[in-house]
């Protein structure tokens, strides 16, 4: 937690010594990635994978490792095995973030056509949660997929009391998409939405212009 990576992996060595635990493996292995030793990183944590091919947060860090390492292919295929693996807890809702850490990935890549279909699936999954769904949409429009994220923007809008970064997400798409009327009827909009005014200077003059 304090940043120091090398004074950890001693510590979880010498845990490891007195008592084999997999919650310690992980985090030694978590360790050698922070500290740069990407290739120590991976062969532990291939060695864990080994022993538990479906485990979802193992799978998960292998993806990291192989996206640091760019290995698209590889990055890709892990990141869906973590999606389809058993994780602890909340499975439901880290199954989401890394649906979303997968779409950011492939957003970065310029796998554009990928990251929708991410996106979408997690949209769909997430029908009551504002915040993810702007989250959603502001990354559909990373993936030039402007209509889709539109349609988001507009679904929140219709919420009651709906946030300014809805309402100017629903004019800027349209706007982009040639429809002038619609765009200027949601920027005005965000101008009197809740939290525009404590916005910075320059956000607040680029709604208006």
């Amino acid at each position: 937690q304090k940043g120091d990576p090398k004074a950890a992996i001693n510590a979880l060595h010498a845990s490891l010594n007195y008592q084999q635990d997999r919650s310690t493996e992980i985090e030694l292995a978590q360790a050698l990635a922070q500290a740069g030793r990407i290739h120590e990183a991976v062969a532990y944590f291939t060695t864990l994978r080994d022993s538990e091919p479906g485990n979802g947060i193992i799978n998960l860090h292998l993806a990291r490792l192989a996206a640091r390492q760019n290995k698209q292919a590889q990055a890709i295929d892990y990141y869906q095995t973590a999606l389809d693996g058993t994780w602890e807890g909340d499975g439901y809702q880290r199954r989401r973030d890394v649906r979303l850490e997968l779409a950011k990935y492939l957003i970065s890549i310029q796998r554009f056509s990928q990251a929708r279909t991410q996106l979408l699936v997690a949209s769909g999954n997430a029908p009551n949660q504002p915040k993810v769904q702007l989250q959603i949409a502001g990354m559909l429009e990373q993936c030039q997929s402007q209509a889709d994220a539109l349609q988001i923007y507009r679904t929140l809008a219709k919420q009651r009391d709906p946030s300014w970064q809805a309402l100017a997400g629903a004019g800027r798409t349209a706007y982009q998409l040639g429809q002038f009327v619609l765009a200027h009827h949601y920027l005005d909009r965000a101008l009197y939405a809740r939290g525009f005014a404590t916005q910075p200077i320059t956000v607040q003059a680029a709604i208006r212009k």
